[in-house]
């Protein structure tokens, strides 16, 4: 009996003691089976493992992922799926006669929508690739941050540049085991995987001192991704998914807003980055969603008070969080292209030994202990220049200028104190006039002059109905 045309059939008659072909698609099942559901290490932060070597579907962008034969992952749209799933051999129509409703390669994309449905697909600061479980929602990292191997060897390059770069040239300030410290938390967290705190650190110091050049050191040793997250930390941009790919995130002082206003809002971001686990991940055109990527903010600016006003003013909200290390001008740098690029190779080259010394040598000091793991430092200098910059001491000046030039003694609420600087006739000009904040935080820098300059020239005497009353004398009148 002849068959009909474009059917075939089966050279060998159906056994039942034949086993069962595993199916493309009962192939996937099992795969999935195997590296979704292992049991959970409750002690750890999140679980990872392999993902499907196949391709996932990411449900806020729509879109599917799929690794090539090179182990990279790329996105996909369904058209573009449809495509490589017909190339692997995948039917694209249904059996009707066998009582396929769908075919098989709509099974696939199904599959994918429901079984390998993830929150999240991209790379993500501090983790490795895979599929991870995160606060009861799957997603998939793409790509893993570069990190170095390390092996045990010196670094005597590296150590001379330290040294030249984070010590007083009269050796009073060493602000090595502040650094090391920082980075031997952040290189931990990275290579043990998992999420840590790590405080804001600011590199200040004259331009061509180095600052740079450790900030690149900085981004090799913590995986090769930096970002730039400063546009939206002061609210100039409402989108932040760059910021989710690198462990580093960078500030530096281009284009830096130095109003009180995004110095304000500088701070109220460095809080939550460094206090908080979780932050939300908004993007263009897609769903929102709470990831906990592992950062660390990283600033490098001149010592110059124009360029220092990028970092927010020292307060007691925030100086726990920050730790202010000076660049010094020690290090004998090379003129010639080919030296300086052989120098930084030398670097490179001795990072890995670095690292092992970090990990496996070092032992952190105590005093180092602190609430962000690391404790705070913050360089006399350095935090000289930003006192002389910050609101506070500004108000100083202007009650000096404007009320104290007058009289040795005022005294009033911080509502009187801002009429009082507010007045067209108290001689200050008009952009001074116009600063003058609300009385809300007059009366916070009142309690900053008074805890820098002391209670004999700035105190709270008096509370009552009509509001806190402040007394405040002139510097001279205390000497006499």
């Amino acid at each position: 009996m002849t068959s009909p045309p474009g059917k075939k059939e089966s050279a060998l008659p159906p056994s039942e003691d034949a086993p069962e072909k595993p199916t493309k698609r009962n192939l996937h099942a099992e795969a999935d089976e195997s590296s979704l559901n292992r049991p959970v290490d409750p002690s750890a932060d999140f679980e990872t493992v392999s993902a499907n070597p196949e391709y996932f579907y990411d449900e806020r962008r729509g879109r599917y992922w799929h690794r090539t034969g090179r182990s990279e992952w790329v996105d996909k749209s369904e058209t573009q799926l449809r495509r490589w799933l017909k190339q692997q051999g995948i039917r694209d129509f249904a059996d009707r006669k066998a009582g396929e409703v769908v075919s098989p390669l709509e099974v696939e994309l199904i599959d994918a929508e429901t079984d390998r449905r993830v929150f999240y697909a991209g790379p993500l600061a501090g983790y490795r690739e895979g599929v991870h479980e995160m606060d009861a929602a799957r997603i998939l990292v793409t790509r893993s941050p570069r990190l170095l191997d390390p092996r045990p060897g010196e670094w005597p390059t590296l150590a001379a540049w330290f040294k030249a770069l984070l010590c007083a040239p009269d050796d009073e300030v060493d602000q090595r085991p502040y650094f090391h410290g920082w980075m031997r938390q952040t290189l931990e967290s990275l290579y043990a995987g998992w999420w840590s705190r790590g405080l804001f650190l600011a590199l200040a110091g004259e331009a061509g001192s180095g600052k740079s050049l450790m900030t690149e050191i900085v981004r090799i040793g913590t995986g090769g991704r930096v970002a730039k997250p400063y546009r939206y930390m002061i609210g100039q941009d409402n989108f932040n998914e760059e910021m989710f790919e690198s462990v580093l995130q960078l500030i530096d002082d281009e284009n830096a807003d130095t109003s009180i206003r995004a110095r304000r809002q500088f701070a109220a971001q460095i809080k939550q980055i460094v206090a908080n686990s979780e932050a939300r991940c908004r993007g263009m055109h897609q769903k929102a969603m709470t990831l906990k990527p592992v950062w660390r903010l990283l600033a490098a600016v001149n010592l110059e008070p124009d360029n220092l006003m990028v970092l927010p003013p020292v307060d007691d909200d925030i100086a726990d969080k920050m730790m202010l290390l000076r660049v010094y001008s020690g290090f004998e740098y090379p003129r010639r292209e080919a030296e300086k690029r052989a120098l930084f190779e030398r670097m490179v080259s001795e990072l890995p030994s670095y690292v092992h010394w970090l990990l496996h040598e070092w032992e952190i000091p105590e005093y180092l202990s602190g609430r962000f793991g690391i404790t705070h430092f913050h360089h006399p200098d350095v935090l000289e220049v930003l006192d002389e910059t910050s609101p506070f001491e500004r108000l100083g000046r202007l009650i000096d200028a404007a009320i104290l030039v007058r009289a040795p003694e005022w005294r009033g609420t911080a509502a009187d104190l801002e009429r009082v600087l507010k007045a067209e006739d108290n001689g200050l000009l008009r952009a001074d006039r116009d600063w003058i904040p609300q009385p809300v935080w007059l009366g916070r820098h009142l309690h900053r002059l008074s805890a820098k300059y002391g209670e004999h020239r700035y105190s709270l005497s008096v509370k009552n109905r009509l509001g806190k009353q402040w007394t405040i004398l002139r510097e001279r009148s205390v000497a006499e």
